[in-house]
């Protein structure tokens, strides 16, 4: 693995939260975000037993990249919204959110059938989040909080992340799509808050080379 894309902490917050939500063989599962993290979750997803798996992104060029990556099929919340009452878009047995944000939470919740699991692996910053309640009552929603506090299961997690990727298994190396060196760390940040085409990983290097 090469040096610059073996991240050890994404990856064991990764191998927590898949681990933790539970997959049964044939599941139909959504990823409700398919930035750095929702890419990488969803393929975790499929080595679990997914049947069949369904990206959102708001950002077009996003849910395109999810086909790239294992995805049968993305789109758009838009296009989402789009399609109506299509049985194939409702009532998925796993649901991961993975953006962060309201909206992202609350379209998750739409998707995730009676009993079904809803797994929230987006970090959730800037204030309070309201849910449907009687929603998560009514479908006797199993949530999970894909979040991960205990140093010794995230070693083991990094672990087994890095020996996925060196394995094969798991497709780290190309999601470092802009390289950065250190003294342009501040562009590197920008890339992150801007999202420029292309972009899912900007990494910060020590040495001259560059994006």
């Amino acid at each position: 693995i090469p040096t610059e894309s073996a991240y050890g902490e994404p990856l064991a917050c990764l191998l927590s939260a898949a681990r933790r939500t539970k997959v049964d063989l044939g599941d139909r599962v959504a990823v409700v975000g398919l930035g750095f993290m929702g890419l990488m979750m969803m393929q975790l997803m499929r080595l679990k037993g997914a049947g069949a798996i369904l990206g959102i992104d708001l950002r077009p060029e996003a849910a395109r990249r999810g086909l790239e990556y294992g995805c049968d099929r993305t789109m758009t919340p838009v296009e989402f919204a789009l399609a109506g009452d299509d049985p194939a878009l409702q009532k998925f047995d796993v649901v991961v959110e993975a953006t962060g944000t309201q909206d992202g939470l609350s379209l998750a919740t739409s998707l995730t059938r009676e009993h079904g699991v809803l797994s929230i692996l987006g970090y959730h910053q800037g204030g309070p989040r309201e849910i449907d309640m009687k929603l998560w009552n009514f479908r006797a929603l199993e949530v999970l909080n894909a979040h991960e506090r205990r140093p010794d299961y995230r070693m083991d997690c990094m672990r087994r992340g890095l020996a996925l990727v060196a394995a094969g298994r798991l497709d780290l190396v190309n999601t470092t799509s802009h390289r950065f060196p250190l003294e342009r760390v501040g562009d590197a940040f920008e890339a992150l808050a801007s999202k420029p085409q292309g972009f899912i990983k900007a990494v910060v290097v020590a040495g001259p080379e560059g994006a």
